[in-house]
């Protein structure tokens, strides 16, 4: 989205003046792992890909970021990772 890219060189600026580093894009993060069912058969694991996820140099925090309109915040399988994220990772994310 516009939206998205427009933080992206906001964020990229930021990592010039030396305010953040480490930035990286779309990063991938577990919530359950690949489990086999009682029948044998397979679950497949299931992820949260971040927007961006960065290191804020003042507090040396690890920041996971995603852009969402208001209406996708609200979306009931974008709620459910938000929650798995802070449950499985202990990351809150940071909504732009």
């Amino acid at each position: 989205s516009q939206k998205e890219r427009s933080h992206w060189f906001e964020l990229v600026q930021r990592q010039a003046r030396g305010e953040i580093r480490e930035l990286e894009l779309q990063v991938r993060f577990e919530l359950t792992p690949r489990k086999q069912r009682d029948d044998g058969t397979w679950e497949r694991a299931s992820y949260y890909v971040a927007d961006f996820v960065y290191i804020e140099v003042a507090s040396g925090k690890r920041i996971v970021e995603d852009v969402k309109s208001p209406a996708t915040r609200k979306n009931p399988a974008y709620v459910q990772k938000r929650k798995q994220m802070l449950a499985v990772h202990d990351i809150t994310i940071k909504e732009i």
